[in-house]
């Protein structure tokens, strides 16, 4: 049985961009949802809100209603269309880089439309329709409207919403879960040798410089070298979560000592001096060459500093950053020098406490490779899934079982479509109408 074809528009009720206006500083006011605010992940994301003091137009206008839709329309070329299904209670607004779409219930299911469209999303079908700017790409509400959907039947598009719901819950519980886990080595760093702000265990503290014998970080001017070769090029953005991504940068590194004084042994700490600053990492790959790039430092502890307590060390969030980011110099373009470096003092237990903690932190480290492994194929099966939902194949037994049911619901849908049915004495608005006329291109 194949499914209607709609353009959006033809469903929607309302699409309105919202509006734009600067956060309160007091943070007083009404929260206004903005890019952030959608996940990449089609959640509404609340732990970081602005709040503006808008009039009382405003509010009418650009209120949030549970059931709403919103939809990132201008982001990144690779963000927009992000959306989530609002279903939250109190007052809400949103930003002129988000539109609310309301889609009428009578032929459509808000919660599916919405996991309809950040599939669209996920399955990269928006990148070829947004207009791109310098910095910035957007999808105008002509745009929207004239996005094609294939439409089930109501009551089936609410039992796809039901089973995929189920399966996100399984999905959220894992990251919460995996959330949790992640808290493991910074709190076993904690009961073996306390804060390393604070240092409440009195270990004795000494300069980075004298506990290293080198400390360097890589060359200008490399960026002709990489995309070729066998060698990889770790960067900043390589060095996240205590580990080098599996994913580098391809280099073919000029010969000579410049390069050998980049290229890194089994055991060096790789840490970020740019961007981000104080990001840490343990080299272990004894087979595979790898340079440092001029953002990220190279350091070679001594045998009595650990490499795993090192970058243990390192990545220790003081407040919201990493411990090292405490030497950084500068405001507006932090980063950290050699002479920060090897100034930073680090407590420094007993080299056996120190091998004590190596070794249940290798235990955490395969856990967490097992956890990432499981992951990555639960991601797998969630794609399939939405793929399966949206092309009919997850109901398809259940529509064998409620057949009269569904050929009811599409006789609906048609006579909906068509404007044969009436709300209130009054045929059904068509937003398309006004919306495929709009912002077309001349």
């Amino acid at each position: 049985m194949k499914w209607l074809t709609v353009h959006l528009g033809e469903i929607a009720i309302d699409m309105q961009p919202g509006f734009a206006m600067q956060p309160d500083r007091g943070q007083a006011g009404i929260p206004h949802l903005r890019t952030n605010n959608v996940s990449e992940d089609g959640r509404l994301d609340l732990s970081l809100i602005k709040r503006v003091m808008p009039s009382k137009e405003q509010i009418e206008k650009y209120s949030l209603l549970p059931g709403d839709i919103l939809f990132n329309n201008t982001n990144s070329k690779e963000l927009v269309g992000k959306t989530a299904f609002f279903n939250e209670n109190g007052q809400f607004l949103f930003s002129n880089h988000m539109t609310r779409i309301r889609v009428d219930e009578k032929i459509a299911d808000h919660r599916f439309i919405a996991r309809y469209l950040h599939w669209i999303w996920r399955t990269g079908g928006f990148r070829a329709m947004v207009t791109q700017w310098v910095n910035q790409a957007a999808i105008n509400r002509s745009q929207l409207a004239r996005i094609p959907l294939s439409l089930p039947p109501l009551s089936e598009q609410r039992r796809i919403v039901e089973i995929l719901d189920q399966a996100d819950a399984l999905r959220r519980k894992r990251a919460e879960a995996d959330a949790k886990a992640e808290r493991i080595l910074p709190a076993l760093f904690i009961k073996m040798f306390g804060n390393p702000v604070t240092n409440p265990k009195g270990w004795d503290a000494f300069e980075l410089g004298d506990l290293c014998t080198k400390i360097t970080s890589g060359s200008r001017g490399w960026a002709k070298y990489t995309g070729r070769g066998d060698a990889f090029f770790v960067r900043t953005q390589d060095i996240n979560d205590g580990e080098i991504s599996g994913d580098l940068l391809a280099v073919d590194p000029p010969s000579g000592a410049e390069a050998e004084r980049t290229r890194l042994c089994c055991g060096d700490v790789v840490v970020t001096i740019t961007g981000m600053v104080g990001k840490a990492a343990v080299f272990r790959a004894q087979c595979q060459n790898m340079y440092v790039s001029q953002h990220v430092a190279l350091l070679r502890p001594r045998p009595s500093l650990e490499s795993e307590y090192l970058a243990a060390f390192a990545n220790f969030l003081a407040g919201s950053v990493p411990v090292l980011a405490r030497f950084q110099y500068g405001q507006t373009k932090p980063g950290l020098g050699f002479r920060e470096l090897r100034a930073a003092r680090i407590p420094l237990p007993p080299i056996e406490l120190q091998r004590q903690f190596v070794s249940q932190a290798q235990n955490i480290r395969t856990l967490r490779r097992n956890r990432y492994c499981a992951g990555a194929k639960l991601e797998e099966l969630w794609s399939t899934l939405l793929q399966r939902a949206f092309s009919g194949q997850v109901t398809a037994r259940w529509r064998e079982a409620h057949m009269q049911e569904i050929l009811a619901g599409m006789k609906q849908q048609a006579k909906w479509l068509t404007g044969e049915s009436t709300r209130g004495g009054r045929q059904t608005p068509r937003l398309q109408q006004s919306l495929f006329r709009e912002e077309m291109p001349k």
